[in-house]
């Protein structure tokens, strides 16, 4: 892993990396080989995570340092980091809450671009009438999830901390039996059904 600005390198003993459909947020559970590197990582530090081949930006969302004795007497110090998508920065607790009402017609795309910074659009883009879209004390992602659950769609962070705004269905069920599948499993590739 690397933390910038100076891109120091460290060890790692173990990392999971997920991501999870219903979440806008890639998250990581990592390891440190080195105990005194705890205080490297202080909440919010941004650091990069390369896995097989792949570059995985977070940030630092908690951490811990337990010690202990292992069976024969020896210290045992562990570190472990948890972190998600910088996409984590623009929601509750580190974000500051908006309360702000959109008083001229705005396209769905360019409040969302306001909220939350560059993004991949893929979703029907539409003017949001003036005064439609209001928010009292609500976090930036919040705000831009209800408007891009609106149509359908979800948020979703990128490895490399970029977003990309897609349908949750790219497919309606009324098209399945027109559209091309973007995989083919056969009995061949197959080990097991239920």
């Amino acid at each position: 892993i690397y933390r910038p600005p100076s891109f120091v390198k460290y060890q790692l003993l173990s990392v999971t990396i997920s991501s999870d459909e219903d979440s806008p947020y890639y998250s990581c559970e990592m390891e440190l080989r080195n105990y005194k590197d705890y205080a490297d990582f202080p909440r919010d530090q941004p650091f990069l995570v390369h896995l097989f081949d792949q570059d995985y930006q977070f940030v630092v969302d908690s951490r811990s340092l337990s010690r202990g004795m292992d069976g024969e007497g020896n210290l045992q110090n562990t570190v472990t980091i948890s972190g998600l998508s910088p996409l984590c920065l623009k929601s509750g607790p580190r974000a500051t809450p908006i309360t702000k009402t959109w008083d001229t017609p705005t396209l769905a795309s360019e409040i969302v671009t306001e909220l939350l910074g560059a993004n991949t659009w893929s979703l029907v883009d539409w003017m949001i009438p003036a005064y439609r879209l209001a928010a009292d004390h609500a976090y930036p992602l919040d705000i831009a999830q209800q408007v891009v659950t609106a149509v359908g769609g979800l948020i979703e962070s990128q490895p490399d901390g970029s977003l990309v705004c897609r349908p949750r269905w790219p497919t309606s069920i009324p098209d399945f039996d027109s559209a091309t599948p973007d995989h083919l499993l056969t009995e061949k590739s197959i080990y097991a059904i239920t």
